[in-house]
């Protein structure tokens, strides 16, 4: 039973030895209005404006977004986290996408 005891003990602290704790980069990926902002901890903040023609409409601007967030996508994040809300005072919703990919 000892040896028991003592390899399950020692099984534990392997695993627990061998576990890793993964740090990411996160980026937020928002539209506000007519506009799409990308925020991260670790850049400036770029705000991407689509011509006039090609924001017609809230589903054009979900549209621009989700080609923002493919881009980010094929160069190695993934997708977080989604949300979009919209206030009473507000006559667009704001939608906003969290990504990460591991820090290198």
């Amino acid at each position: 039973m000892k040896k028991f005891i003592a390899m399950l003990a020692l099984a534990m602290v392997a695993h627990a030895a061998s576990a890793q704790v993964v740090m990411h980069d996160y980026i937020c990926i928002s539209t506000i209005g007519a506009s799409i902002y990308i925020t991260s901890a670790s850049v400036d903040e770029k705000v991407i404006v689509p011509p006039k023609e090609e924001r017609k409409g809230i589903n054009s601007m979900h549209r621009a977004a989700m080609t923002v967030v493919q881009e980010y996508e094929a160069s190695g994040w993934e997708l977080f986290s989604f949300d979009a809300y919209q206030r009473e005072t507000e006559t667009t919703a704001r939608t906003i996408w969290i990504m990460r990919k591991p820090k290198q």
